[in-house]
């Protein structure tokens, strides 16, 4: 999940190697473990791929590859692997029941958990979804899963379950419930639940009292004064986040001077460029950043810095918008804000307080989720393929990387057909991350566009 960030953290290797396994097994499964600490991931592959072709096939020896290979990215093969290892160690399908070997229900957990993970990396959300959910029945004390679950409900569209399920992390009290706050937090904001994501950023604050990761709390605070209109404690919340955690001051104080109304520009200006003296910094893009919203002399489109990646264009695109409406240029100002939210960043605070300046310009009108993409049906192909007829300008396919003309032969993992196209749309929300293997110029590809605001 993008907006409800999460962090996969399993230890399904330990817990294979504490299981019986066959003595052949256990030392392929050293060979490789040590491989894998020694850094050499490929390495490690290659000794379970050379005992698997010469005849091995224990569930364990499954389940680690699959792991391996979702630490390579190889995610295809993973889910593979993981089905292939579930299949021998629960031939009649993963059962929930607190009973049983502790052993092998440790095994099956962490086995379903890491297929649910591979999941929502394919995109697939029911079935991550059907997976962490089985996972958390047999390890419902683990916080990362319950994590993990919401943010795959989040990107099905189930933002209701996906809040629930971060709820279920909090009452756990582990060192992770400040975190599942915050996520709980920016949720609550999405759906413009303000009361309810400004308790939970309180909450948060008091479990991070006199740590730096209050400046993470501090910064929320103003993207939500931001969010429900006012700004009126942003230069404070500035203090507060220099105070907790100096490094983020830069950002802070970018953020205070995006909130200033056009008759405060020349002081938000000069205040900025105060802070900016009191903070030098090597990042290029702050810099930049600093620049560009004290004299709008920097790059407000973020194409020409040397070295910036597509990532980068998010805040650049934010600042300049805030810019562009400070000097009253409200259409300019508006297709920026429209480009920050469809550059897919949305663990950017950036890319939220965009999407807040579009939902107060939309007025009564509602900000419809998006993909800015049209398709139409190769007739006669072998396979269902779409072809794409649409990439609206300023729409996050068009900014992330689709063309038209390229033939889409797959959408999170099913047959590209026009029901699973307008399947996934029908469901898509702010952030969701759509997965589509396509063909341009005869070579296959694989990119996730994050569904954003449709123009």
């Amino acid at each position: 999940m993008h907006v409800l960030r999460t962090v996969f953290r399993f230890t399904l290797i330990t817990t294979i190697a504490s299981a019986a396994l066959a003595q052949d097994e256990g030392s392929v499964l050293r060979r490789a473990r040590e491989r894998q600490e020694q850094g050499d991931l490929t390495g490690a592959l290659a000794v379970l791929d050379a005992a698997m072709d010469a005849g091995a096939a224990g569930p364990a020896l499954w389940m680690t590859r699959a792991s391996m290979r979702y630490r390579a990215l190889s995610f295809v093969g993973a889910l593979e692997d993981c089905n292939r290892g579930l299949a021998m160690l629960a031939p009649k399908g993963v059962t929930v029941e607190v009973g049983g070997d502790g052993a092998r229900r440790n095994m099956i957990s962490a086995g379903v958990a890491l297929r649910g993970f591979v999941r929502s990396r394919l995109c697939d959300w029911p079935g991550a979804i059907e997976d962490l959910a089985d996972a958390v029945a047999l390890s419902p004390r683990d916080e990362n899963l319950w994590r993990a679950r919401a943010a795959a409900e989040h990107n099905a569209g189930r933002t209701a379950d996906a809040l629930s399920s971060l709820g279920k992390a909090i009452d756990l009290r582990e060192p992770g419930a400040a975190e599942c706050l915050l996520l709980r937090s920016q949720g609550h904001q999405l759906i413009g639940e303000i009361a309810a994501a400004r308790a939970d950023l309180d909450r948060a604050g008091e479990l991070w009292a006199g740590q730096s990761l209050l400046a993470r709390v501090e910064l929320e605070r103003i993207v939500l004064a931001a969010a429900g209109g006012g700004g009126v404690s942003a230069r404070s919340a500035c203090e507060r986040v220099r105070a907790a955690d100096p490094a983020l001051a830069g950002w802070a104080a970018l953020i205070c001077w995006s909130l200033a109304k056009s008759s405060a520009r020349e002081e938000a200006a000069k205040t900025l460029r105060d802070d900016f003296a009191a903070m030098p910094t090597e990042d290029p893009l702050l810099r930049e950043l600093f620049a560009l919203a004290a004299d709008g002399a920097g790059d407000a489109d973020g194409l020409t810095l040397v070295g910036r990646d597509s990532t980068a264009q998010c805040p650049l695109w934010y600042f300049g918008g805030c810019r562009s409406a400070q000097f009253g240029r409200d259409a300019e100002a508006h297709t920026r804000f429209l480009r920050c939210v469809n550059s897919g960043r949305p663990d950017y605070a950036q890319w939220r307080l965009a999407l807040g300046r579009l939902r107060v310009a939309a007025g009564a009108q509602t900000l419809r989720p998006g993909l800015g993409l049209g398709v139409e049906v190769v007739r006669d192909a072998a396979t269902p393929i779409l072809r794409v007829t649409k990439v609206a300008i300023d729409g996050a396919s068009a900014i992330q990387g689709l063309l038209r003309g390229d033939e889409i032969h797959s959408i999170n993992g099913q047959p590209a057909t026009a029901k699973a196209f307008a399947g996934v749309t029908k469901w898509l929300t702010f952030g969701t991350p759509v997965r589509f293997e396509f063909v341009r110029s005869g070579s296959a590809t694989t990119k996730n566009v994050v569904a954003g605001v449709e123009p």
